[in-house]
């Protein structure tokens, strides 16, 4: 979103595109204060259902990098954060016959189904600005 906005604010053209380095700097600050200041929580609330064995954390990472290359090839947009979780989540279902956190799953949940909403209104909102 930076980045967008900092190339239509000096009016780029598609052939000359070229990507401020500051946006690119500022970015990768903002993610890693916000891994820093949240990675806790997430690897807290991801311990309460993610698989304990090697073979099902294998499995559930060649599941997510199968479904988004699937998805990348044929054109369709992917969260590489839902396909990630989803698949951590669904491999922990089989290491743990229940899930010991239904509170943080639920919210899970939710989450995936407001992510795309939300970010669509928010998007149309922005661009009317």
């Amino acid at each position: 979103m930076l980045t967008l906005a900092a190339v239509l604010g000096i009016k780029a053209q598609p052939t000359n595109l070229e990507i401020p380095i500051w946006t690119v700097v500022v970015s990768a600050l903002v993610i890693s204060l916000g891994t820093l200041l949240g990675g806790q929580r997430i690897i807290k609330t991801f311990k309460s259902f993610a698989p304990t064995d090697p073979s099902l954390g294998f499995a559930s990472d060649l599941v997510s990098a199968v479904s988004l290359t699937v998805l990348s090839a044929v054109g369709l947009p992917a969260s590489t954060t839902h396909a990630k979780s989803s698949a951590v989540f669904g491999a922990g279902r089989v290491d743990h016959a229940e899930v010991k956190d239904n509170k943080s799953a639920k919210q899970m949940v939710l989450a995936w189904g407001l992510t795309f909403p939300i970010c669509a209104i928010l998007s149309w909102v922005f661009t009317k600005i």
